[in-house]
């Protein structure tokens, strides 16, 4: 009982308080680098790779600005859908409509909750990364870049939103597996939606989505162990007045 209740505060929580930390005009602050993580076993084995050298990133200039001559109208309603909030901002509601409330058998596995562990775990060791790389946003490093949105005052890499999505993404695949491909696919929407706006180079976007994609599978480790699959044998009620477990109620 107490870890359920313990996953519902968790899951209200990021539902109310991500949606919140979206002014960018406040100095940054780093802070999140040094949050406990919650539910990671083993962080030691998450890694990212340094920022591509100056040759590469040039390339990745170029590649930015040819996202932001071909923008349409679908790409710009990508990067205002996303960018409406925090990077869990979406993925909160995402799951919420995708998730079958009327099947018990999922609902009561919590999977919002697995998917905000990850968000948060994923979020903190980003931070982690972006305070160890300092990597300075594609406009800072190419004054020509105009992007469609403001760019946040944090360090580029990796990209905050590519962590969120492809750990939020992992997490309810794992669930729903019958959606799995389009949640995926959306998630990838999410992280490329960076780009095309001029605010992340397309490493950040990989190394966002390598990393939480690595925590998505640490999560989903602790998930297959909750306990859902255990079979009951113990005594059955056999009062006639009772609820037997033989129907459902409603």
């Amino acid at each position: 009982m107490k870890q359920i209740l313990f996953f519902l505060l968790l899951q209200l929580t990021a539902t109310i308080a991500f949606p919140q930390q979206k002014n960018r005009s406040q100095t940054v602050n780093y802070e999140a680098a040094n949050w406990k993580l919650w539910h990671l076993d083993r962080p030691q084995d998450i890694a990212l790779a340094p920022p591509p050298d100056a040759g590469v990133t040039k390339e990745e200039v170029e590649k930015i600005k040819q996202c932001l001559k071909t923008l349409d109208e679908k790409k710009l309603a990508d990067i205002r859908y996303w960018d409406a909030g925090a990077p869990a901002y979406r993925w909160n509601q995402v799951g919420n409509r995708v998730i079958p409330w009327e099947n018990i058998d999922v609902v009561l596995r919590m999977p919002m909750a697995w998917m905000n562990l990850a968000i948060y775990d994923a979020t903190v060791l980003a931070w982690k990364e972006k305070v160890k790389y300092k990597r300075a946003r594609p406009a800072s490093v190419e004054p020509s870049i105009l992007s469609v949105i403001s760019a946040p005052g944090t360090y580029s890499y990796p990209c905050e939103h590519s962590v969120t999505s492809s750990a939020a993404a992992y997490v309810l695949a794992y669930f729903l597996p019958a959606k799995a491909d389009s949640i995926i696919a959306l998630a990838r929407a999410a992280a490329q939606s960076r780009v095309d706006a001029g605010v992340q180079f397309p490493s950040d976007m990989q190394a966002g989505w390598k990393l939480g994609e690595q925590v998505a599978k640490q999560i989903i480790d602790k998930a297959k162990n909750d306990g859902s699959a255990k079979v009951y044998n113990g005594p059955v009620n056999k009062d006639p007045k009772k609820w037997t477990g033989n129907y459902m109620l409603g």
